[in-house]
């Protein structure tokens, strides 16, 4: 059965979708593994770090790796349907710890698989915008139904859901053209400004990530009840889903150095609002925003660096340096110092993505 190019990157988004299943529905998540273990979600935050460090010592090892055609992608799978399994049956921490590592590192390697193909999308920057608005897509569904399920219909079993969506994946057809295709003749670049995209990317994510950290401290600050945080985030999902197709769409008559840097400034007045309103209105505004651009702009970074390397092997680092600057987000935040450090992160990230942009415009011309 022959697949086009553009049937590979729509079966990616919904691959991507599924192995990172875990971090798109970390609310739901956190409280499924409070009830399994009977302790307070303070006290199990630390999960989700550790699955984050098993995403990007898989995205690592990929880059190394590079002969990902030995990989099968459906045994993958399978292992992460039995990982998460395994995990919904385990009683001790201890050993649920273990088994989510393994959940983070073969997640991982599924998510670079995906990147690898969305990659060499004809328009990566479309394909990246396709793929995230699905994965906004599928975590509103799954945001919406799985509290029915479990207050109507009696199931709390996240991960034997998540099993059984693995367990689908294996059905999709596998994209092996990244290794039966000869290297694709496209823009060279130079590594400095390759990892200076990749660092961007680094940097934009702890910008967000830091953020979204402080979203409901921010809110409880201005009043704003428990509840009626769920239904701001629950709309901000949709402009989510909304930044994400504006990217896909935008990419076939955008210009990159203008769409990033009005991108990145209007991240900035949605971070600069975030923190210094104290109208519920305005917050609620500013949180919109926020997430629009968000998933807006970061397809545009995957474009930008599956442009300079053709080859296909650093966009496998994109899992790395997201996950990574994910992970220091919380940690790195002084107090008194939020806003401003938020704003610094992004202009620093401005700062990095213009010259890999610069040089690959000025590689194209004739």
């Amino acid at each position: 059965m022959s697949t086009s190019r553009g049937g590979f990157s729509l079966y990616a988004g919904v691959k991507m979708s599924v192995a990172s299943s875990v971090f798109l529905l970390l609310p739901i998540y956190f409280d499924v593994i409070s009830r399994q273990f009977a302790e307070p979600v303070l006290t199990l935050t630390y999960v989700a770090t550790i699955e984050l460090i098993g995403f990007s010592l898989a995205s690592i090892c990929c880059f190394f790796w590079q002969r990902m055609n030995l990989i099968s992608e459906r045994g993958v799978f399978l292992a992460l349907a039995l990982v998460h399994f395994g995990s919904a049956l385990c009683s001790e921490v201890e050993w649920f710890v273990v088994l989510r590592f393994a959940a983070g590192f073969l997640a991982g390697i599924l998510i670079v698989r995906c990147f690898d193909t969305l990659s060499r999308d004809k328009l990566p920057d479309a394909a990246f915008g396709r793929a995230i608005a699905m994965q906004m897509l599928y975590s509103g569904l799954l945001f919406l139904l799985y509290p029915q399920l479990r207050l109507q219909g009696g199931f709390d079993g996240l991960l034997v859901l998540l099993a059984g969506f693995c367990m689908l994946m294996v059905l999709l057809p596998v994209d092996t053209r990244a290794q039966q295709m000869p290297v694709i003749q496209g823009v060279k670049t130079g590594k400095v400004f390759l990892y200076t995209a990749l660092f961007a990317i680094l940097m934009i994510m702890l910008a967000n990530s830091g953020a979204w950290s402080m979203l409901s401290v921010v809110a409880t600050r201005i009043g704003i009840s428990e509840i009626d945080q769920g239904v701001i985030l629950a709309i901000g999902t949709l402009f989510s889903l909304l930044g994400a197709v504006s990217a896909s769409l935008l990419a076939k008559y955008g210009n990159r150095q203008r769409v990033i840097t009005f991108g990145v400034l209007g991240q900035s007045i949605a971070i600069v609002l975030l923190f210094s309103t104290r109208d519920p209105l305005v917050y609620f505004v500013a949180v919109s925003c926020f997430m629009f651009m968000w998933n807006f702009l970061l397809p545009f970074f995957m474009g930008v660096i599956s442009e300079a390397d053709p080859e296909g092997h650093a966009i496998r680092l994109a899992v790395a340096a997201q996950s990574i600057g994910a992970a220091l987000a919380p940690a790195v935040l002084l107090k008194e110092w939020v806003l401003f450090e938020l704003v610094i992160f992004l202009l620093i990230t401005l700062l990095l993505i213009m010259p890999a942009i610069y040089n690959n415009s000025r590689l194209k011309q004739p």
